[in-house]
């Protein structure tokens, strides 16, 4: 007791807790670190869709840059390095009018079957193609992530006419590659 007939009272500290590094389904790409700081978000797009061609002549078709806007609102497509499993190049995206170029990366995940695409700079993206093999052809599966250029609002308008943009490219893939080859068997033939 203290000389005014108080108790004292006791004063504990909070227990220490040792901060460790969030499970591994927690942690964040570095784009959506990136992301976070800036203030953006991302917006996913996928699709899938069959073609009735070989895996092997979609892949082609598809590791092909110069191909993009035959499907993709892309007007043009600079080859700034390829490698063997590895290609460089700056697409120039057609979006809601407004030119946005990005410089990206094309990468052989799987031959045959996976290609990873990613923007290393200008309008950020990650995306993959998946190709599956059916009797009759071949199954395509896209994933992409990406942040549309410009305000918020911008961003919400040009969400919008992206995914329009991408579901009219899967039919536009469909109709490009199913041409290729056929034009591919004739004049073989």
């Amino acid at each position: 007791m203290s000389r005014l007939g108080f108790h004292r009272s006791l004063h504990l500290s909070r227990p220490r807790v040792a901060c460790r590094a969030p499970p591994r389904r927690l942690r964040y790409s570095r784009m959506e670190q990136s992301l976070a700081r800036e203030g953006g978000t991302m917006s996913k797009v996928s699709g899938t869709v069959d073609i009735k061609a070989r895996p092997r002549q979609v892949f082609e078709f598809l590791w092909n840059c110069q191909n993009l806007p035959k499907y993709w609102p892309v007007s043009q497509v600079e080859v700034l390095e390829e490698g063997e499993r590895r290609i460089r190049f700056r697409p120039e995206f057609d979006l809601g009018g407004r030119k946005v170029s990005a410089d990206c990366v094309q990468q052989i995940a799987e031959e045959g079957r996976k290609i990873t695409l990613q923007g290393t700079q200008g309008m950020k993206m990650e995306a993959t193609w998946l190709l599956q093999e059916l009797r009759d052809g071949t199954r395509v599966m896209y994933m992409a992530d990406y942040v549309a250029p410009g305000s918020v609002l911008e961003r919400f308008r040009l969400d919008k006419q992206v995914s329009q943009a991408f579901t009219e490219g899967f039919q536009k893939l469909k109709g490009a590659i199913e041409e290729a080859v056929s034009a591919s068997a004739r004049r073989a033939a």
